[in-house]
């Protein structure tokens, strides 16, 4: 078969990682919990919606109910269900919360981390317009946050905008220069646009900030095969399969696996 590397392979799948908000908007909110009611019972839900999602949701719904212009029973109903694997009907809960904390005239810091948050509902939900302006938001409240620009070079990629997800790779990786998983991604897109070299240059330099990486096996192994170096593609992907045979990349790795051999 053909060297391992081509076209076929979708690029950039997303792995969700809204969990990884909550801490964010917890702390944002949490000086003002121990002296307010309702913040407290925002915090307490919020938490409770990584816990039991369902319950946290009911939460929301009676919240609501009471408090028909308060974006935090939106927010919190909104986590819960993209919790449950909802993001299509959590979706419009996060736009309400996101304008509402704008009418409320909060942080810039949260409204960014609520339209990051409604920008991966809609992502996760097919709905890659929207994902796009909830992401434009949540890079203008809050420039500086890496993970927001890598969530808009998904969205972008699904769009085939390939360019433009590779523009907000580059902003990533000068945020921070650390994560390895961004010069990871940032390989597969160099690879779609037919560039191996440089995507076996970030690749390594991937492997050399975080050493069996998955992703950057995995990349490594198809850039070196889209140049014909078909021994060290294979070895990577075995490398991969010993080390992380659970994880996505690994089903990548058995698929060209085969196309070697």
């Amino acid at each position: 078969m053909g060297a391992p590397g081509g076209q076929s392979r979708p690029v950039m799948k997303r792995r969700p990682p809204f969990p990884a908000l909550l801490p964010l908007v917890l702390a944002l909110i949490w000086p003002a919990a121990a002296g307010a009611q309702e913040e407290s019972r925002y915090a307490k839900c919020l938490e409770l919606a990584e816990s039991a999602s369902a319950f946290a949701f009911n939460e929301a719904r009676l919240w609501r109910e009471e408090a028909q212009d308060d974006w935090r029973a939106d927010h919190c109903g909104g986590l819960a269900l993209l919790l449950l694997d909802r993001p299509a009907e959590a979706a419009p809960w996060l736009a309400e919360a996101r304008i509402g904390a704008g009418q409320a005239g909060e942080a810039p810091e949260l409204r960014g981390a609520l339209a990051a948050l409604e920008g991966q509902a809609w992502s996760l939900a097919g709905e890659e317009e929207k994902a796009l302006e909830a992401q434009d938001q949540a890079i203008f409240f809050d420039p500086t946050k890496s993970e927001y620009h890598v969530d808009r070079a998904f969205t972008r990629s699904a769009e085939e905008d390939y360019w433009g997800a590779l523009d907000d790779l580059n902003r990533a990786h000068e945020l921070a220069p650390g994560e390895a998983e961004i010069l990871a991604l940032r390989a597969s897109l160099y690879r779609r646009l037919e560039v191996p070299e440089l995507a076996l240059e970030n690749a390594e330099e991937a492997l050399l900030l975080s050493p069996g990486l998955p992703e950057g096996l995995l990349e490594r192994a198809l850039a070196a095969g889209a140049l014909g170096d078909l021994e060290s593609a294979e070895a990577d992907l075995q490398a991969l399969l010993r080390t992380a045979p659970d994880s996505p990349a690994a089903a990548e790795a058995r698929r060209f696996l085969k196309q070697l051999n």
